[in-house]
């Protein structure tokens, strides 16, 4: 029986308000029989789609049709295991001149009688013209960054860039001892010493190690920047009780702390007197939480604000997604106001009727901005898929609020 999110999830059909559905339009199918699709994007400028496999592949679907050949095949050095996998990838405004780009993977390193999972960041070189390029160098790789990781799970999953630094959000890595890597065992998101738990940024043009930018994440599997403000939206994947998004204003200087595992979400999850108590005005709560169904299973899928220029109704909304439950929400925030209104549940206008949009594992934006969406499905090497969020939506209606408003849980924040 397929699980629901309590208190934030309610699926509402167009029986229940028919105001909303009727201009509605579906997920547009893209691609389909991928292995593990987990995330997409584009250089600038380019009409291309690159598609990131969980298991060490990214693919390219040019014109509507993918590619035979893989743009990028790295699974002999990518290790699966649990949270693992190649997972993040990201093109530098200069792309189309250096040909140089970023993944973001983990390694199984081999040891004596022991294997460690790293976490890695990577540049590439694509092969002939970037512009035109279908192939990138496997053997071209360049490290930029690598840390071993005391468990396979909470080491996030995506790298952006804004202005010229390379962002990397961090879990807290699961603890060295833990089975489960429950509440931080080993302290790492409050501790100003160690990289794990933290949002990381790397100067491109210095080649240096990375800043602390700011720290208190579990794990912040998928954040993004808003390509027109710059604001920083992070989905921090809670632990039993509380998922979370968190907004940071393009204009924050850094040095925030998100309070995990002193707090998760709103409520209180692990005090200690080495830490900031529960409530400290020092900790910056999430602007948007939901709760967890009991045992059930709930992962937020971070995902874009829309930017694009196909569906009006959607510009400077927020979509998400959960990696257990096949919906979508959409909220919208603005700097110095906070969240504005309530979160709104598209499912029943984008989710087509008994679609396997299962495992939703990333968002991601083509060059114009529109959004797009990856879903892992059964796990399978062809049961993966990429949906294009289509024209047109329709406005929420009255009804559709009412409904909002008994559902979902919301905190403006700043």
């Amino acid at each position: 029986m397929r699980q629901r999110l309590a208190g934030a999830a309610l699926a509402f059909g167009c029986a229940v308000a028919p105001a909303f559905c009727a201009d509605a339009a579906q997920l547009v199918p893209v691609a389909s029989g991928l292995d593990q699709p987990v995330y997409v994007t584009a250089p600038p400028d380019d009409p291309r789609l690159f598609v990131v496999e969980r298991t060490g592949r990214i693919v390219v679907i040019d014109a509507g049709v993918v590619q035979p050949t893989p743009f990028l095949d790295i699974r002999d050095r990518v290790d699966t295991e649990r949270e693992g996998g190649l997972t993040g990838l990201v093109f530098p405004p200069d792309y189309a001149a250096s040909g140089r780009f970023f993944v973001y993977y983990t390694n199984g390193v081999p040891l004596v009688n022991d294997r460690v999972m790293q976490a890695r960041i990577s540049s590439f070189t694509a092969v002939g013209d970037p512009r035109t390029s279908d192939l990138a160098d496997a053997a071209s790789e360049q490290p930029l960054f690598a840390l071993d990781l005391p468990n396979v799970m909470h080491h996030g999953g995506t790298i952006a860039i804004r202005d010229h630094w390379l962002y990397l959000g961090l879990g807290d890595g699961g603890g060295a001892t833990s089975d489960t890597g429950a509440y931080d065992p080993d302290d790492t998101a409050q501790d100003g010493g160690q990289l794990l738990g933290k949002m990381l940024r790397f100067d491109l043009t210095q080649n240096e190690q990375p800043q602390v930018w700011s720290k208190g994440f579990r794990n912040p599997f998928r954040f993004s920047f808003d390509r027109q403000t710059g604001d920083l939206y992070i989905g921090d994947v809670g632990q039993d009780s509380r998922e979370e998004i968190d907004v940071e204003s393009a204009g924050s200087s850094g040095g925030l702390n998100y309070g995990w595992d002193v707090m998760e979400g709103s409520i209180c999850a692990d005090p200690s007197m080495s830490k900031p108590p529960c409530h400290d005005p020092s900790l910056v709560p999430p602007v948007y939480e939901y709760e967890h169904e009991v045992d059930g299973c709930s992962a937020v899928t971070g995902g874009f604000v829309y930017r694009g220029t196909q569906v009006p109704a959607l510009v400077g909304e927020y979509l998400f997604s959960d990696f257990c439950h096949p919906q979508i929400w959409s909220l919208r925030w603005e700097a110095g106001s906070g969240l504005v209104g309530l979160p709104v549940d598209r499912s029943a206008e984008l989710v087509p009727p008994g679609a396997t949009l299962s495992h939703i594992a990333g968002f991601g934006e083509d060059a114009d901005g529109e959004l797009y969406v990856t879903a892992i499905g059964d796990f399978s090497s062809t049961g993966g898929s990429v949906y294009r969020v289509p024209e047109p939506l329709a406005t929420p209606s009255a009804a559709v609020a009412a409904v909002a408003l008994l559902s979902l849980r919301a905190r403006s924040g700043s």
